[in-house]
């Protein structure tokens, strides 16, 4: 048997963001916009890159994913859970700023997270799917696609928010 198709892969990241931001907007999400607002974002620049929260247990995303009858199969083929060594899974992304990956097309393809705690991997982003190879993907690509026809150019920086202001 095969597992989940790319278009089951997007489905479930688009539930996860909507996730994401709920968590970010709701008083869960105080760490976060405090973050985001030490960074100088505004809440528009925010708003329109759709960047949300996970929050730091080990079992929110599944738990609500599981109420909204999302197979924990499906969860794991998207790099949103990773399995616990003595079966079971676990929230793959705890305590983090979520930034929503797409594809060239506008697919949402992965997330990379902020820590927002002493975690020491300060960046983690979705492990490799059928969906997202870090290597040939790149933050913030389907809105370079629109602008570099009309300015001759694309600029590439190295991290998310330096992407988010430059546009």
């Amino acid at each position: 048997p095969t597992g989940p198709g790319k278009s089951d892969l997007v489905r479930v990241n688009d539930w996860a963001q909507q996730f994401f931001r709920r968590q970010y907007e709701g008083p869960i999400g105080e760490v976060a916009r405090q973050y985001v607002a030490k960074r100088g974002l505004a809440d528009e620049l925010v708003k329109d890159f759709g960047l949300g929260y996970a929050t730091d247990g080990f079992d929110g995303l599944i738990s609500q994913a599981r109420k909204a009858r999302i197979e924990p199969k499906l969860l794991l083929a998207a790099g949103l859970v990773k399995e616990r060594e003595r079966g079971g899974t676990y929230d793959a992304f705890r305590n983090r700023l979520m930034f929503p990956i797409h594809d060239v097309t506008g697919r949402l393809i992965a997330f990379g997270g902020r820590t927002l705690g002493d975690d020491p991997a300060k960046y983690l982003n979705t492990a490799a799917t059928a969906l997202f190879d870090k290597s040939s993907n790149m933050f913030g690509i389907e809105r370079a696609k629109h602008a570099a026809p009309k300015t001759g150019r694309i600029i590439v920086v190295e991290g998310y928010t330096d992407c988010m202001v430059a546009h």
